[in-house]
């Protein structure tokens, strides 16, 4: 995330507030049943290729079959997944509280998002409260060394990677996905024949050019 230069009234984004008190949502006036922490341990780290894993689990691995292929052949459940996807599956409409502790020794604020999904800034970054009342709703927040709390409904059926640059979770493995309405997205995702040509179009690329790789994070 790009700093900007110092000023005596820096925005602070525990302080931000809606102009006009929003829609109260249910997963803020009730405690969310369903909880994931995503707290990234460095196992070790070189000068230019750190490693490590998300929430105590394992080293991402990302899988042949992709997310969504697997979701609309059947899987639904976080066992029909390898351990090493990092998978946490969830029913639509699902409340979830999102805590996130990332690794950043030198408290640098990286830009976390989901992708296709806002979220409840419950607890920034820079401050210890939690704010259930009227707490800001954002697409991007910045975490560092002291983490924060998010909230949101996995009312967006589909898969969900939670990050801050996602090329570097990968080649890090650094990464895990949520999966909210799996049922849902197989009554909404058709594909279509389109698609199948998809697959030898990649598959034709040059090997440095398909997915990331460590040798070129080295570069």
């Amino acid at each position: 995330m790009t700093l900007g230069p110092a000023v005596p009234n820096a925005l602070v984004e525990s302080n931000l507030r809606y102009l006009r008190f929003p829609l109260v949502s249910a997963c803020l006036i009730s405690h969310p049943g369903a909880r994931v922490r995503l707290q990234s341990d460095v196992r070790h780290q070189h000068a230019r290729q750190p490693d490590g894993v998300v929430d105590q689990r394992h080293r991402l691995h990302l899988a042949v079959v992709p997310t969504l292929v697997k979701i609309l052949d059947g899987a639904s459940t976080d066992a029909d997944f390898n351990q090493t996807e990092n998978m946490f599956v969830f029913p639509a409409n699902k409340a979830l509280r999102l805590s996130n502790a990332a690794y950043s020794p030198a408290n640098a604020l990286h830009p976390f998002h989901l992708h296709g999904n806002n979220f409840w800034v419950v607890q920034s970054n820079a401050t210890d409260i939690i704010n259930t009342v009227n707490p800001i709703r954002r697409d991007v927040a910045g975490t560092a060394s002291r983490g924060m709390i998010l909230r949101f409904t996995t009312d967006k059926p589909g898969p969900l990677p939670p990050n801050c640059h996602i090329f570097y979770h990968f080649v890090t493995g650094l990464g895990s996905v949520i999966v909210g309405g799996p049922d849902e997205i197989l009554q909404q995702v058709h594909p279509i024949e389109g698609w199948d040509a998809l697959c030898p179009a990649y598959n034709a690329l040059p090997p440095d050019e398909q997915r990331c790789n460590r040798a070129s994070m080295r570069e």
